[in-house]
């Protein structure tokens, strides 16, 4: 009997600290949830905090954005320059392979190149972008020519004439994009590099 009254004991303490075991879990559980929940509140971001953030934020764009603007007016005009070289090197293509005459315009005025055939059975016109101008088209030898609009000839033997396109954007930047006569491919010159090639023309 002793035996058996010490076991029943033992079984009515473990059960005992069991329950208060379970009961202490349930005491403790809110306070718990109530430190997680002051944890997660101190990470936050106070009002202050994001003002300077954004004040930041505003003085970088402010300091960086002449910057962008120079270096997206450069590429404009990097590209712009590309394009009437592709023009020159189609008109000279064409001019062999049809092995008729064909002229690249350039109408100052309007601010545009236009590709045609002699006998106008073809005909294409790119506009140049607001802040790109073609500022003057000159032939190797002769002044700046006055006329609002300039045509060169691409003539069957792969023959063109010699002349030079200036361009400019509207933050002072120039190229030059420049035919030889007897130089299959035209050249685009960085005229801020002392007139040498730019890279990466062809």
């Amino acid at each position: 009997m002793g035996v058996k009254a010490a076991k029943v004991k033992t079984k009515t303490s473990s059960a005992g600290s069991k329950e208060a075991g379970s009961a202490k879990g349930e005491r403790l559980g809110p306070s718990n949830r109530a430190v997680r929940h002051s944890d997660f509140s101190a990470v936050g971001f106070t009002l202050i905090e994001v003002l300077v953030v954004l004040v930041l934020m505003a003085a970088l764009t402010a300091v960086a954005a002449p910057s962008i603007g120079r270096g997206l007016g450069a590429i404009e005009l990097q590209t712009t320059a590309r394009r009437i070289a592709a023009t020159l090197r189609l008109a000279r293509m064409k001019a062999v392979r049809e092995q008729r005459v064909f002229l690249v315009g350039f109408d100052l005025e309007r601010n545009e190149v236009e590709l045609t055939r002699e006998d106008l059975s073809f005909r294409r016109t790119f506009e140049l972008p607001e802040s790109v101008r073609i500022q003057k088209v000159t032939r190797r030898g002769d002044d700046v020519m006055s006329e609002v609009k300039v045509t060169c000839l691409f003539v069957p033997n792969g023959l063109s004439e010699s002349f030079e396109v200036w361009l400019r954007n509207n933050r002072g930047r120039e190229l030059k994009v420049v035919q030889d006569s007897f130089v299959k491919s035209p050249r685009i010159e960085d005229l801020e590099d002392n007139g040498g090639p730019a890279p990466d023309v062809h």
